[in-house]
């Protein structure tokens, strides 16, 4: 199990909870029981710890990848959060609304999407 350190789950759980972004991925891990377990440890002592005396507590999330056998976990500021980042994970979306949408939830503003965007159109490569 190859997991961030404790002060990158902090760091991100505490960027959540000031509202600097909406959503936080901290990594990628193995569906596995056991796994699943530690990472849900670390991921509510962190959302707790950084809540501190704030109202605003990140809501902890561990999200399955369908078909991949992995899991994305990070902390979310909203229910709703959650819910879309299901969505975008689900295939149902083109990859190019995706990376905008995954953007947005990760705390980039619309110029900063569309200098991303203008800087990958060079390297699309199509058969």
């Amino acid at each position: 199990m190859n997991l961030p350190s404790v002060e990158v789950f902090s760091e991100q759980a505490y960027l959540v909870a000031r509202g600097v972004r909406l959503m936080a991925i901290v990594g990628t891990v193995e569906n596995e029981l056991e796994t699943k377990v530690v990472v849900r440890q670390m991921l509510y002592e962190a959302a707790v710890e950084s809540a501190g005396s704030q109202a605003s507590v990140p809501i902890p999330f561990l999200v399955e990848v369908s078909g991949i056998g992995q899991v994305k976990v990070g902390f979310a500021s909203h229910e709703w959060v959650v819910d879309v980042f299901e969505w975008l994970l689900g295939g149902e979306v083109p990859d190019q609304m995706v990376s905008r949408l995954m953007g947005l939830l990760l705390g980039y503003g619309g110029d900063a999407t569309a200098q991303y965007e203008r800087m990958q159109a060079g390297q699309r490569v199509f058969t």
